[in-house]
């Protein structure tokens, strides 16, 4: 992805708080808004469910859930959205 070379990237010990541990890459911080956008825009809405559905099958109600609010969100890249409503008093 974007030219990384993944299997350089540094590792840490990741610990969860149910006590599990694993080696997890550490991604430079300029890639988190992509990171962002890529979970929210292409895993959430087509890799979640068959990844819950084998490991977490009561997390599935939860996932509609989630994409029926991420869906009904407003597109903040448009115009539209950035213009203020308020409007000043003469």
């Amino acid at each position: 992805m974007h030219g990384i070379d993944t299997d350089g990237l540094p590792t840490y010990t990741h610990k969860f708080p149910d006590g599990r541990e694993v080696e997890a890459k550490l991604y430079p911080v300029q890639y988190l808004g992509e990171f962002r956008v890529l979970l929210s825009e292409i895993w959430m809405t087509q890799k979640a469910a068959i990844h819950f559905k084998g490991r977490d099958p009561a997390a599935l109600a939860a996932l509609d859930k989630i994409l029926l609010i991420e869906s009904t969100k407003p597109n903040p890249t448009l115009p539209s959205a950035n213009k203020s409503k308020f409007q000043k008093k003469a």
